[in-house]
This record gives C-alpha cells, sequence and structure tokens, in this order.
C-alpha cells in the first residue's frame, strides 16, 4: 500500500476508521458528548495539526526517520544504512593482494578511480540512476560515474581510498545502494557526481565507450572529443566499448583547451592500446599525441614492435625510441603507460616498468596544440587497432598506482567481489512525541486524535496521549501516558501531548506515519 490517505470521517462506537487500497487511517478516539449521531462536531473543537518535517522533529524522537521522506515519519533503519529510500546494498569487497604493497597505501591510492564491475543485478532504475557508493561504513557517499548500466551489467567507476596492500590481512570493502525508483541521476558535477571521480591531477579521462557523435572527457575541463574519418565507435575493448581506427584516416581530436598544455616538469600518459598488426620496420602508429608530448609503438626489422615516447624539452625533441624490451604484439589489449617526472621517462607495460630514459627540464607545450587521439598531431602517423580508456594527469603516477589500475583494469572480477544482495532493516520499535501544546485553558479536553498512515503488513501505529494543568517538558517521565483506544474519557489539561509507538515484525518493512490531527476543546 503506498501514497497518503484522504480523510473520510465515519463515526462508530467512539472509534473512527478510515480505510482505502492505499493505506489504513485511524482516529484512535473520540469524545461522544461532542459528535451528533454520525457527524463529530469539529468546528465545535481547535484543530492542533502536525504534517512537516519540522512539526515532527520539534519532538522528542527516538529510532525513527524523519529525512529520508522529509514531512514523513519511519521508522529508523540499521546505524550503517545509507538511506531509506534505498532499498538494498551490497558490499564490493577488494582483494588486498591485488593492490600492490606501499608503505602508506592510504596515502599512494587515496582518490583512486576504482573500476566497478557486476552482472546478474536487479532492482535497479533502467538507466541506473538510484545506484550509490559509500565507504566501509555504510553512510559516507563517495563519489562514482556509471559508464553503462544495462541488463544487470554494470560498468561504473568509483573514487576511493585504498588503505589494503598485499602486506595486508584484510581487504577494503565499499557498499554499493541501489533500489530507488524515485531516485534521480545526481548532477556530474556536484560531490557525489561523475566528475569529482577523478581527482584534479586528471586533465582529461576519456572511456570511448561513446556509439556515435561527441568522445567525452570525464573530467570537469570538458576536453570533449571529436571523431574524424570514420573512426568506429562501437569497437569491442577490454572495458565496455572501445575505438577502432583503420590506419588511413581515422582519429578523435580532443581540442588544445589550456588544462591539456602541459608545461611543468610531470605528466603521465596511458592508455589501452590493441593493434591490428605491427607496424613494420621503422614505422609507428601513434597513440595519443600533441607535438611537444606522446606515447606511439614503432616496429623494428624482427617485426618486434615497442612502447615509444617524444617530449619536447628546452626546445629540443627527446624521440625514444627502441629502448623497450616487452614486446608488444598485435592482437592483445594492452595497457600502455609512460610518466615523466623531471628526471626521468618511464615506459610501463601491462603494469610492468619497461624501461627508464634519463632527462630534464619542463616540457615546452603550446596552446595552439591539439590533442589528438589514434594519430600525430598533424594528423599523420595513423594508428591501426583498438583504443580504450585514456587519460592525460599533470603528475606521474608512481609505480604503484600503475601496477594496481592495470590489475584493476584488466580484470576487474578478480580485483573486487560482489557480495549478496542485502535489504534495509528497520529498527522496532521507535517513538515519536510531539511537542507540547499549551491551549491556553485549563481543564481543555481531548475530543479526537486522527492520523494519516500507511502500514504494511506485520507492521503498526499506536498512539498515547497525556495532559496536565501543570506545565512539563516534553521529554519529561511525568504526567505518565494514557493508551490511546475505546475508552473514555482521557486524560484532560491546559498542556497536551501525544506519542505514536511504530513497530514491525518484519525488519524489511516500517510504518510510516504522514499527518495528525489532535482536536481539542479549550472551554
Amino acid at each position: 500500500m503506498n501514497g497518503k490517505l484522504r480523510l473520510v470521517l465515519v463515526i462508530a462506537l467512539g472509534i473512527v476508521l478510515l480505510a482505502s487500497s492505499i493505506g489504513v487511517t485511524r482516529g484512535s478516539f473520540i469524545n461522544l458528548e461532542s459528535s451528533v449521531g454520525s457527524a463529530f462536531q469539529a468546528w465545535a473543537s481547535t484543530p492542533w495539526v502536525q504534517t512537516t518535517q519540522g512539526d515532527f522533529e520539534a519532538g522528542v524522537l527516538n529510532n525513527v526517520d524523519t529525512s529520508s521522506s522529509p514531512g514523513d515519519v519511519k521508522l529508523a533503519t540499521t546505524s550503517n544504512w545509507y538511506n531509506t529510500s534505498w532499498a538494498y546494498r551490497r558490499a564490493i569487497t577488494i582483494d588486498h593482494t591485488k593492490v600492490s604493497d606501499v608503505t602508506d597505501p592510504s596515502t599512494t591510492y587515496a582518490n583512486f578511480p576504482l573500476l566497478v564491475y557486476a552482472t546478474g543485478l536487479s532492482n535497479i532504475k533502467a538507466n541506473g540512476a538510484d545506484i550509490r557508493f559509500t565507504l566501509s561504513d555504510g553512510t559516507t557517499e563517495i563519489p562514482r560515474e556509471i559508464e553503462s548500466y544495462s541488463g544487470g551489467t554494470l560498468w561504473v567507476w568509483v573514487k576511493t581510498t585504498l588503505t589494503k596492500d598485499s602486506s595486508d590481512s584484510t581487504d577494503d570493502v565499499i557498499y554499493m545502494y541501489y533500489g530507488n525508483l524515485a531516485a534521480s541521476e545526481p548532477p556530474e558535477d556536484s560531490t557525489y557526481g561523475a566528475k569529482n571521480v577523478w581527482d584534479s591531477n586528471h586533465k582529461g579521462v576519456w572511456h570511448l565507450n561513446e556509439t556515435s557523435g561527441t568522445h567525452y572527457d570525464s573530467t570537469s575541463n570538458d576536453n570533449d572529443g571529436t571523431p574524424n574519418g570514420g573512426v568506429t565507435q562501437d569497437a569491442t575493448g577490454p572495458m565496455n566499448g572501445a575505438d577502432g581506427f583503420d590506419g588511413s584516416d581515422d582519429y578523435v581530436n580532443c581540442g588544445q583547451d589550456a588544462s591539456l598544455n602541459i608545461t611543468a616538469a610531470s605528466i603521465t600518459i596511458e592508455g589501452w592500446i590493441n593493434m591490428d598488426a605491427d607496424p613494420g620496420d621503422g614505422n609507428w602508429y601513434d597513440c595519443i599525441s600533441k607535438p611537444t608530448y606522446n606515447f606511439y609503438l614503432g616496429g623494428t626489422a624482427t617485426d618486434v614492435t615497442t612502447l615509444c615516447a617524444w617530449f619536447t624539452i628546452g626546445g629540443k625533441n627527446k624521440d625514444i625510441w627502441g629502448k623497450g624490451d616487452i614486446d608488444i604484439n598485435p592482437g592483445n589489449d594492452t595497457y600502455c603507460v609512460v610518466t615523466y617526472d623531471g628526471t626521468d621517462v618511464k615506459a610501463y607495460v601491462n603494469g610492468q616498468l619497461d624501461y627508464t630514459e634519463l632527462m630534464s627540464g619542463s616540457i615546452d607545450d603550446s596552446a595552439t596544440d591539439d590533442l589528438i587521439i589514434g594519430a600525430f598531431s598533424s594528423p599523420a602517423g595513423y594508428f591501426d587497432g583498438i583504443i580504450d580508456e585514456v587519460r592525460i594527469s599533470n603528475i606521474a603516477r608512481s609505480a604503484d598506482w600503475i601496477k594496481t589500475c592495470y590489475n584493476n583494469q584488466s580484470s576487474p572480477s578478480t580485483f573486487h567481489s560482489v557480495g549478496s544482495e542485502q535489504q534495509k532493516t528497520y529498527v522496532s520499535p521507535g517513538t515519536i512525541a510531539s511537542q507540547v501544546l499549551d491551549n491556553g485553558v485549563a481543564g481543555a479536553r481531548w475530543d479526537a486524535l486522527f492520523w494519516d498512515e500507511t502500514r504494511p503488513s506485520n507492521t503498526d501505529i499506536a498512539f498515547e496521549v497525556r495532559a496536565s494543568d501543570t506545565p512539563f517538558v516534553k521529554g519529561d517521565a511525568s504526567p505518565s501516558w494514557t493508551s490511546v483506544g475505546g475508552t473514555f474519557p482521557v486524560t484532560s489539561g491546559r498542556y497536551m501531548q501525544w506519542r505514536a509507538i511504530l513497530t514491525t515484525s518484519d525488519p524489511s518493512q516500517t510504518p510510516t506515519l504522514h499527518e495528525v490531527r489532535v482536536y481539542y476543546s479549550d472551554y
């Protein structure tokens, strides 16, 4: 039963019962002396109506929730539940053995973009807009970017801090919440929105999962890319979609925004590469490039292809070709990363350090140069194959960060496990006592009490009242409470207060109190 019930009064034997298909409203008692026949003379009484969140929160609350559905009162959930409007959650447990061992994980892996992959999901909105993530406490929300949710399969990036590594004996845990049909997608630039997954050092992040049109930059820099030459935008990559390039005229132009002008002495360029064939001796495939920084795949006479890099520093071009020992083979998804920290250029292939090349100085970047994916910035050196998950950062990511990113992205289903579905659990009983009403007249009598409720099976709401001509505070132990029922008269006095008791015998269900209306005679 859902929704709020409209009030219709039918009096019988001193008890008012109001029912419909969406709930049951019960008037717990009525003073028969103020009724005629079957009509309650509300004109003879003064109403005291409480219906807003502020009305309820001005009282005394114990084990009840007034914020998840403002204007309503529900039983509180267990203390580590994100929000009662979300019906389900699953624990995401990160295998600490897949996180590279470091001195201080919480520093090394702060603001880590974790890829979560899950299948067989249900009870989620069709577009995944109700999916939320929290830290291990179950309540502290963290940003997430849903790359795709369809048919129970989820690809999502979550910003978290990894605190456990391969030397620890325990795992990190975060929670995924869902099951709120009223939820909407958080604005992408909001605190927990998609763009806040990526720390300020990320200057461009392209998932390349779009099936047509613009390739969107997931960072707040909005360095969106435009495909050219017939890029295949629905190619199969290592993660939920990728771009296919034909090696002749395909490329993606991501523009020349100032955020991509890396003029300091540190940078990280990364992406997943799968070439169709070796470029051949002396030939190359440009993967991610500006004239002042890029990485590419260079071929040799023996059909060995290695990860190469190019930087312009101090007015000179630094071409690092043929330094690598790791052969990159056609048809294989390969995670390629190049970093520069002002002293060394380092190249990584599938999380392993391939080579280190000494270099010094700042990169000579120019605001007039476009960032190109799949070709050199001219463009030239067209790439032949598939590219996925491209990122540019203005710091040199550590070897441990890169290795852990590879472990996560190459096999998310082994990097973490997805727990079984848990339902929210309500505590019982819960109580809410109203404010104390000073009606100004000694001996004022209660005439009637009505409330609007939604009450699923195995739940209940009961009321108690008290009154006195002597002032008392809303949380005082006295005067004593009187249970509301069919026995009259009830307590009377200048100072009046009611208390509702919410209960459930099914921890997955809660009754909901929508409104309380008191009628009293102050003469």
